[in-house]
């Protein structure tokens, strides 16, 4: 790995005029060469704790759970998810406690009808969302447009209420 770091600096300085607007570009890639600055779950505030998508489920039983990593409030508002297929941002109740959960309904109406007190809590996405029975992925994007949390799964193993951390 670092012959590939020393290959890259000889090549910048090779090239004086690209060292000026490469020099970042380079750090940025040094970082991420070395794994310098990729926090692990402790430096992430919110991850993606949940998914539900069974494979005949009705409309209801898709949602994606969060889960609060700090002990502090944190605000979700503004935020959103990203799909294979779409983006959408979170609205409604988006405040998640202290080692808290949130709840985002792929179809809000159809998860409200069958879940009143579980909706009365859960955050709002801009519009419906489809969570994929095949291959499929989810990113949780912050309000500056920067990935917090990420999962994808192959097609051969759709989600079904998949807990990758602390059980709600």
């Amino acid at each position: 790995m670092r012959d590939v770091v020393a290959k890259i600096i000889a090549f910048f300085q090779k090239h004086l005029t690209l060292v000026l607007v490469g020099l970042p570009l380079l750090a940025t890639l040094v970082m991420l060469l070395l794994g310098v600055g990729i926090p692990d779950d402790q430096g992430t505030p919110v991850l993606i704790n949940e998914i539900s998508a069974p494979k005949d489920g009705a409309p209801e039983d898709y949602w994606i759970e969060l889960y609060n990593n700090t002990d502090e409030l944190v605000d979700v508002a503004g935020w959103s998810i990203r799909t294979l297929s779409e983006t959408v941002t979170l609205d409604g109740v988006t405040a998640i406690g202290p080692g808290g959960y949130l709840i985002i309904p792929a179809d809000p109406a159809a998860f409200a009808a069958a879940n009143p007190i579980l909706a009365a809590g859960a955050a709002v996405p801009s519009q419906p969302f489809h969570l994929s029975q095949g291959k499929g992925s989810i990113e949780l994007i912050n309000d500056k447009g920067r990935t917090v949390d990420a999962t994808a799964w192959p097609p051969s193993t759709p989600p079904c209420t998949c807990s990758e951390r602390p059980p709600a």
